[in-house]
């Protein structure tokens, strides 16, 4: 009777983990509601397979990829994904990250809870533009994503990018843009000319605002490399991502007074017009 019931003790503590098989490492026992209520209840790091998600998702990456197709991670490294795992058919490397320039990369990340540390603008891109094309789910909830970064597989909402019109003013070493109302702004291009008595690679802020009173600084400042195929000032040519944020002001703020980008020839937003829910 006792050896029963110890082995009925047992097989109720090892069922539902093998289970999860090859996932053991996120469970959460009944009282919480499994792993489903502790992402409910936002239990810290719920979902977190200490990267062996990871493997998963590349081998759905391997076996839908076609000869030539690239990968990118969303913020890990070669470290979290070594070549070994990729089909010698797909090309790997972060500098196939193309950003809103949509080349059709396949895009691989973890996304437990509390993963989102690092390229905060790249994760809302991924995670407000792209709709995911597979999923490593346990208990309903996904623990890693893999996204294609091209037109077909963005939201129906963003996958056409528009001019959008905008009204500019410049004082001392701040541009502003005023859209008339409330968009999501893909990107900023402009061009300033022969760069004679100025500086083509002074630094600078992008700020964000929806009310004209609270401002978001963007992540990247104006002299970084959002994407490894340009960098955001480059030849008498600013581009510069704002990866589908949401916003009516756009403002840009110089650390000095001789930016050649204060004095452009032309700068325009492109984007999307923001479906806004009635109330």
């Amino acid at each position: 009777m006792w050896v029963g019931v110890v082995i009925g003790g047992f097989m109720l503590q090892i069922l539902p983990i093998a289970r999860l098989h090859p996932n053991e490492n996120v469970y959460f026992n009944f009282l919480i509601g499994g792993l489903k209520g502790a992402k409910e209840f936002n239990i810290p790091y719920w979902g977190n397979s200490f990267g062996n998600a990871y493997y998963q998702a590349v081998k759905w990456v391997n076996e839908n990829a076609k000869e030539g197709d690239k990968l990118a991670l969303v913020q890990g490294t070669a470290t979290n994904v070594p070549v070994v795992y990729v089909d010698k058919k797909v090309r790997y490397g972060n500098n196939y990250w193309s950003g809103p320039e949509r080349e059709g990369e396949y895009l691989v990340e973890l996304t437990h809870q509390g993963n989102e540390i690092a390229y905060r603008d790249v994760w809302y891109y991924v995670n407000n533009i792209l709709e995911p094309v597979y999923e490593v789910k346990v208990d309903g909830v996904a623990i890693a994503k893999v996204w294609k970064n091209d037109a077909e597989h963005a939201r129906n909402e963003y996958r056409i990018e528009r001019k959008l019109a905008a009204s500019m003013r410049r004082e001392g070493r701040v541009i502003e843009f005023d859209l008339g109302e409330e968009r999501s702004v893909l990107r900023l291009v402009g061009e300033f000319g022969e760069r004679k008595g100025c500086s083509d690679m002074a630094d600078g802020v992008v700020q964000i605002s929806r009310d004209g009173e609270s401002w978001e600084t963007m992540g990247e400042k104006l002299s970084s490399w959002q994407i490894s195929a340009y960098p955001v000032l480059e030849d008498g040519v600013m581009r510069y991502f704002l990866y589908g944020k949401k916003a009516r002001w756009v403002r840009l703020t110089a650390d000095l007074d001789g930016a050649c980008w204060l004095s452009p020839e032309r700068m325009e937003l492109s984007g999307v017009l923001v479906r806004l829910r009635k109330t």
